[in-house]
């Protein structure tokens, strides 16, 4: 099975926000406890073999929608917001996809509030730039050999 490191992990979400908000991520440990996640954005792959999600507290959110429309004009009420968690974690799911299953289709992306349950199904990353936080989630579906999340 093909396993992504925390650091692997980090570079393929910087992908897309580097070209997206000229913001990299870095793996870390958790601060998020200091906020608490306000909404996640999850996207199955395939036949929900795999599901990736991607959660914010508030400020995270709002810091990194903001640099998202620098230059627009446009101001990030929470519709907008919530649009961009959703198309930020479906472009992530699109890049760790091409690692673990190339081969299986992209799900569109759907919001909670909160975090996933902590049930130990979930391998839980927690990635940095600057004064942004964003947690990244990854569940398989049958069998785990992922960390329990903490």
């Amino acid at each position: 099975m093909t396993r992504i490191s925390d650091e692997g992990l980090a570079l393929l979400i910087s992908k897309v926000t580097l070209t997206m908000a000229r913001m990299g991520f870095l793996a870390a440990p958790c601060r998020i406890g200091r906020r608490p996640i306000g909404r996640t954005a999850l996207v199955a792959l395939g036949d929900g073999a795999w599901t990736v999600g991607l959660s914010c507290d508030r400020l995270s959110l709002e810091r990194l929608c903001a640099a998202l429309l620098v230059g627009t004009g446009l101001q990030a009420d929470e519709a907008l917001r919530d649009d961009a968690l959703r198309e930020l974690a479906n472009m992530t799911a699109g890049q760790i996809k091409g690692v673990l299953c190339p081969d299986k289709t992209l799900g569109l992306p759907r919001l909670m509030d909160g975090a996933p349950p902590p049930d130990g199904s979930w391998r839980r990353v927690c990635l940095h730039s600057d004064d942004v936080e964003v947690v990244l989630w990854l569940k398989k579906s049958k069998g785990t050999d992922w960390e329990p999340v903490t």
